[in-house]
C-alpha cells in the first residue's frame, strides 16, 4: 500500500511526503512520474528499501503553475506492487 501526500509549497513546488507499507515482505524499490512524465527513482528517508514500511519526502521544485498529477508506485521483494496518484496545484 502506498499513502501519498502532494502539496503546493511556495512559488513553483510541490512538497511529497509518503510511506509504503507491506505486510509480507520489505519493500525493493519506488519510483514516482509527474504528469505521465518519465518514471523517476524515489529513495526512502533513510536511503535504503530493506523494510515492510519506508517512508519518503522529496520536493519537485521549478514548476509553472497549473494542475499536477503525481503518481508513485513501488513493489516489493515478491514483485506486488502498489500504486497511489494524487493531484496538486501550483501557484
Amino acid at each position: 500500500m502506498v499513502k501519498l501526500q502532494v502539496s503546493a509549497e511556495g512559488v513553483g513546488t510541490l512538497a511529497v511526503t509518503g510511506e509504503i507499507n507491506d505486510v509480507t515482505s520489505p519493500i525493493r524499490k519506488a519510483a514516482y512520474s509527474l504528469n505521465s512524465g518519465e518514471w523517476k527513482v524515489l529513495f526512502p528517508t533513510d536511503d535504503i528499501f530493506d523494510s515492510p514500511t519506508e517512508s519518503f519526502t522529496f520536493n519537485i521544485v521549478n514548476l509553472n503553475a497549473g494542475e499536477y498529477t503525481l503518481v508513485v508506485r513501488a513493489s516489493d521483494a515478491l514483485g506486488n506492487v502498489g500504486v497511489s496518484r494524487a493531484v496538486a496545484e501550483v501557484k
